[in-house]
C-alpha cells in the first residue's frame, strides 16, 4: 500500500502535523531533549539519527530519505508536540501507568505485547539477534529481557517468558 492509499493513517497524521506546524520549535526541541538547528529538529529513534523539518513535519532519516509510514511519522510528531521536558528518572513504568494508558491498554496489549510474545516466545535466539541489532542492553528479568533507546532519552524494555508445557509464552513492555 502506498502512502497516498493509507487513509486511516493519514487522518491522525494530518491532525498532529497541523498542531506541530503551530507549535514553537524551540520549546518542542527543549521538551524532548532534541537539538534544533535552524528550522530542523534533530533527534534519535531506535539508535538512528532523524531530522524533522519545521513547520512542514517532513521527517528524514540519516540518508535524507523521507519516512513513508504514517504511523511512524505520527509517532515522531506526537512525541515532539506532547513532550513535557521531564528529566529521565530511570524508573520503569508500564503502558497502564502512562496518563490515559489504562483506557487504551486492551488495544495496546493486543497490538504490541501479544505480538511480542507470539513472535519471540518460542524463539529466544531470534529475540537475542534482533535486540543485538539495535544495541539493546540485556536485563535480568523474565526468561529474557532487553532495554533499548526508543526516542531520545526515552527507553523501552521488552520482557519475554518462554512457552513451557504448562503455560503459553507471555511478554511485557
Amino acid at each position: 500500500m502506498s502512502i497516498t492509499d493509507d487513509r486511516q493513517g493519514r487522518v491522525p497524521f494530518e491532525f498532529i502535523r497541523e498542531k506541530f506546524s503551530k507549535a514553537n520549535p524551540e520549546i518542542m526541541a527543549k521538551n524532548t531533549f532534541s537539538e534544533l538547528i535552524g528550522s530542523t529538529i534533530h533527534m534519535r529513534f531506535m539508535g538512528r539519527a532523524f531530522k524533522v523539518e519545521y513547520p512542514s513535519g517532513t521527517i528524514l532519516d540519516e540518508d535524507n530519505k523521507e519516512l513513508e509510514f504514517y504511523t511512524v511519522r505520527t509517532l515522531f510528531l506526537r512525541f515532539l508536540v506532547n513532550g513535557q521536558g521531564i528529566e529521565p528518572t530511570g524508573k520503569d513504568i508500564t503502558y497502564k501507568d502512562i496518563p490515559g494508558g489504562l483506557v487504551y491498554y486492551p488495544n495496546f496489549s493486543k497490538r504490541t505485547i501479544n505480538r511480542l510474545s507470539k513472535n519471540y516466545g518460542n524463539d529466544l535466539s531470534k529475540f537475542d539477534e534482533d535486540m543485538k541489532s539495535i544495541n539493546a542492553m540485556k536485563l535480568d528479568q523474565g526468561d529474557r529481557a532487553y532495554k533499548f533507546h526508543f526516542m531520545n532519552e526515552t527507553y523501552m524494555s521488552f520482557i519475554i517468558w518462554e512457552e513451557d508445557e504448562e503455560f503459553p509464552s507471555t511478554a511485557n513492555i
